[in-house]
């Protein structure tokens, strides 16, 4: 079964990092805006104010693009392609060093 296979520890662990990394997006994106931003708006404000540069941007929307596939479509996922993805995931949060990224 499609459980087995990729193992819910890891779809869980990696959901749970995303979250932490989409929230800190979108709080550090957020201006003045009366409506929430998007994953996808945020990357582009955070590129546009160079918090991020355009190979972070590349892949914190990459890792979008998989979350919702494990999401959404997870039989299209490869077991092995998670832990890839996590490992890319926590690589790109150690570059981010939002401690130095001022909250708006």
């Amino acid at each position: 079964s499609i459980q087995t296979e990729l193992h819910p520890g890891d779809i869980g662990e990696f959901l749970t990092e995303w979250v932490q990394l989409e929230q800190s997006l979108l709080q550090r994106a957020k201006g003045q805006e009366a409506r929430p931003l998007s994953v996808r708006e945020s990357i582009q404000r955070l590129l546009k104010t160079e918090d991020i540069d355009n190979f972070q941007a590349y892949r914190i929307d990459e890792l979008r693009k998989f979350r919702n596939i494990l999401v959404h479509e997870p039989k299209r996922i490869e077991p092995s392609s998670i832990s890839e993805q996590m490992q890319s995931l926590r690589e790109l949060q150690k570059n981010l060093r939002w401690d130095k990224i001022k909250s708006r």
